[in-house]
């Protein structure tokens, strides 16, 4: 039973790294320690689930060297799951070609319609399928250089799709559309907070205050524009001025009291 709960531990650690001899080896060696690290403890008397907890947290550090072995790009590309992904990409595209030449010769205007759907489309899966890859294996490494690019990239393609939704869909003029655009400050201070917090770090209040104020814009100038009433609304945008300005003047305040309190 332990042996089966080690394996699915070591699977789930192991699945963003390819499939080489000396991963294979690595992942081996830690079984080994892990089962050796059980029976001693079975020995002495521990529960199960107690042995499995204290194995797993005495393995030791191993993320460097699991880091060192996920960045091998000659084992990357001899990975059979890369090969396969590689192959069943080159199939998908085939089958979107062959999807817009039907459509071109059988429905009528279909060449153009095709090629502004099927073709988007395809890139589309495309990309989300491999930053998607990419994500999960930065969250099992605990690794995210590229990791806050990757969501803001996902947020500008779905502003991009509002703002196209909203005019050919429910043909709003493009004098209304563009509100959905200054987002684009909001949501980089969000994945920016966000960031901070899954690398282990606290966030600088001046993000916050970022955050808040580039929010507040945006409730604003959609406000405004859904009303067309540009005032008196513009008292959104101050008062995310005036709310991230007294957060900054709280935490002064909070400072000096914490200074004068280590005076003492």
């Amino acid at each position: 039973m332990l042996l089966e709960k080690f394996k699915k531990y070591l699977d789930k650690v192991f699945r963003p790294l390819p499939d080489s001899k000396e991963v294979r080896d690595f992942r081996e060696e830690l079984l080994g320690n892990l089962m050796s690290n059980a029976i001693d403890m079975q020995k002495e008397g521990y529960e199960e689930d107690e042995i499995y907890e204290k194995c797993i947290n005495n393995l030791g550090d191993y993320r460097e060297h699991i880091r060192a072995l996920s960045g091998n790009p000659i084992a990357v590309v001899r990975d059979a799951r890369v090969q396969k992904s590689v192959i069943y990409t080159i199939m998908f595209i085939l089958t979107c070609v062959v999807a817009y030449i039907l459509v071109g010769l059988f429905v009528p205007g279909g060449w153009a319609v095709g090629a502004y759907t099927i073709f988007p489309a395809m890139a589309i899966v495309i990309y989300l399928y491999y930053t998607g890859n990419i994500l999960i294996r930065n969250f099992a490494l605990k690794k995210h250089a590229t990791t806050g690019v990757i969501f803001a990239s996902y947020y500008i393609f779905a502003v991009l799709l509002v703002f196209l939704n909203m005019i050919l869909v429910f043909d709003l003029p493009a004098a209304k559309s563009w509100v959905v655009f200054p987002s684009y400050g909001m949501a980089i201070m969000a994945i920016h907070i966000g960031m901070q917090f899954l690398r282990g770090k606290k966030p600088a209040l001046s993000a916050y205050m970022a955050f808040i104020n580039f929010t507040a814009v945006e409730a604003y100038l959609i406000t405004a524009v859904l009303t067309g009433l540009w005032h008196p609304y513009w008292i959104i945008a101050v008062a995310g001025f005036v709310v991230s300005t007294f957060v900054l003047l709280l935490k002064q305040i909070r400072k000096i009291d914490e200074r004068e309190a280590r005076r003492r």
